[in-house]
């Protein structure tokens, strides 16, 4: 395609990538699932509003031919320090377009086998029409929890995920639904990570001693109560990057610029001495994070070969 950016509207974009990431997956055979977005709003999830990027949950065992496939359309990955440290996802751009392509290889807050996660929320498929192309999207039990996770994982001083939230918490589901609701939340990994809002909604989905004890789940406490990703990316990237890498991901994550911090963290004070507290602060965080790091590292081995 050589259209230029002013030839559509951002939501004329995202429909139209939203059409052809789902034509390029269909013509190899890969399974994708659309998420977020459209998709919400599709479930009476969230008021209708135009996205800047377009998500989509990958088969895992060919995510990298996927991304590939990407690439020979003309889709390139998003430099920067992201791309490196960002696990779930990856960030495609094109030139002249104004929207994204977020492929994701799993979704935070489903700690199950990112493999069985993909399979439940499968078995549970919709399909909407986007841009005259039927594209499979995770069906409302599924959406449920994605914008669960998303908003919880998300910064509360967020008013949209605060928004989402209450949404969520307000819905009225059938006898079956909330039964449904718990088994995709139990073979998903995401009882004890999603409890706040299945207990709101009635289901009875209490997490086990394993649960709440094991080391995922307190990553994921990590993650939502300090609004940090901790050492555990930091160093799978480190791990797997090549030289050059290793030495900008060392200077990333000891010397983040400002915009960075910002993104990890929207209350860092803007200026000189907001960035310096900033940096200090997050060193803190990283010692403290980076046993429960080496921890998960080592537990995880090579379920993070392919990611």
């Amino acid at each position: 395609m050589s259209t230029t950016a002013s030839t559509f509207r951002m939501i004329e974009a995202v429909e139209l990538a939203h059409a052809v990431a789902q034509r390029l997956a269909s013509d190899a055979g890969i399974r994708v699932l659309f998420i977020k977005g459209p998709t919400l709003t599709f479930h009476g999830l969230r008021d209708a509003w135009a996205s800047s990027d377009v998500d989509l949950l990958v088969e895992p065992a060919r995510f990298n031919e996927f991304c590939e496939l990407l690439t020979t359309i003309e889709w390139h990955e998003r430099a920067g320090i992201e791309a490196l440290t960002v696990l779930h996802s990856k960030t495609f751009i094109k030139q002249t377009w104004p929207c994204d392509l977020d492929p994701h290889i799993l979704f935070p807050g489903f700690l199950g086998d990112p493999a069985d996660v993909f399979d439940a929320l499968w078995d549970r498929r919709d399909e909407m029409m986007i841009a005259h192309q039927p594209c499979a999207i995770s069906d409302k039990l599924g959406s449920i929890l994605i914008v669960t996770l998303h908003a919880l994982r998300g910064s509360s001083r967020h008013t949209r995920h605060e928004r989402e939230l209450a949404t969520v918490k307000s819905l009225t589901l059938s006898a079956e639904e909330k039964i449904a609701l718990r088994e995709l939340a139990r073979s998903t990994g995401s009882t004890a990570t999603a409890a706040e809002v299945l207990t709101s909604l009635g289901v009875d989905a209490t997490p086990t001693s394993d649960e709440l004890s094991s080391e995922a789940y307190q990553e994921w406490q990590r993650r939502t109560t300090t609004s940090t990703h901790g050492a555990y990316p930091w160093l799978v990237a480190f791990i797997q990057g090549t030289p050059r890498e290793k030495a900008t991901i060392l200077w990333h994550a000891f010397w983040p610029s400002e915009a960075e911090l910002r993104r990890a963290r929207p209350d860092t004070r803007p200026g000189v001495l907001g960035t310096v507290s900033g940096r200090i602060a997050r060193w803190g965080r990283g010692i403290a994070s980076l046993p429960g790091g080496v921890r998960m590292l080592r537990r995880q081995g090579s379920r993070t070969d392919h990611l």
